[in-house]
């Protein structure tokens, strides 16, 4: 082989194994994502939320690794909304910022493009800031998370509850084996109560072909430890317009 063929080929090795050049050193090895969504009707406390609302709201999309630890901010690409204008109508009901401090939307989605977005770009699919927020506006509408719970009977209510194994079996029948996370009915107590927690997020793990799968051992061990939901009963809140 002569020197040429050497150098081409010495070349093609090094660009097969360099990280993308968009990516911060040593966060371009993560496994997984985390697609969190939470219930407006318990995380909103009470407060209205956008009137187009009706089902979950999304909190992020978060590129994660096998061991549960996340890398963040992979690049100093600043958030920039006017990549993303034609989203907003849908951005402001769908993956809007419903707790009761909430300082408004742009900061929100500031944090989760620096903070996530910014590592979820490696993926080409997820390349932008528009392609990662029109990205995961779009696995929200495949999902259809409430749509699987209500075909299980189970339904919003200031009532009744559901036990974790209703609600996990529910959406596994679906395809979307959840993590299952709670909180006190009245986030004043910001304890354990005697009262049934209320539903507070699920979230689901998705490869990089943007596929839901069974979450691994360390995401549950760490879900189960860290989830709160403490009684066998659990709320699912009405939602408040």
């Amino acid at each position: 082989m002569n020197s040429v063929a050497v150098l081409l080929v010495a070349l093609a090795l090094a660009l097969a194994v360099a990280p993308s050049a968009s990516a911060a050193p040593g966060y371009v090895n993560w496994d997984f994502m985390v697609f969190r969504l939470m219930w407006p009707g318990s995380v909103s406390g009470g407060n209205a939320v956008p009137s187009g609302l009706n089902g979950f709201s999304i909190h992020g999309l978060w590129p994660t690794n096998n061991d549960t630890s996340g890398p963040s901010q992979c690049t100093h690409e600043a958030f920039d909304e006017s990549q993303i204008s034609s989203l907003l109508p849908e951005m402001n009901v769908e993956w809007a910022s419903i707790w009761p401090d909430s300082k408004g939307n742009e900061g929100f989605w500031a944090h989760e493009w620096t903070k996530h977005g910014t590592c979820a770009a490696e993926l080409s699919v997820l390349g932008s800031q528009y392609k990662f927020f029109n990205g995961v506006l779009q696995l929200k509408a495949q999902l259809k998370v409430l749509d699987a719970l209500q075909s299980a009977g189970i339904y919003p209510s200031n009532s009744k509850t559901y036990t974790l194994d209703q609600i996990k079996s529910a959406l596994t029948d679906a395809q979307m084996p959840p993590l299952v996370f709670c909180m006190p009915a009245n986030k004043a107590d910001g304890a354990e109560t005697s009262s049934p927690p209320i539903l507070q997020a699920i979230e689901l793990c998705v490869d990089t072909s943007l596929n839901v799968y069974t979450c691994n051992d360390a995401m549950q061990k760490a879900a189960a430890s860290r989830g709160h939901c403490w009684s066998d009963a659990i709320g699912l809140p009405e939602i408040v317009h």
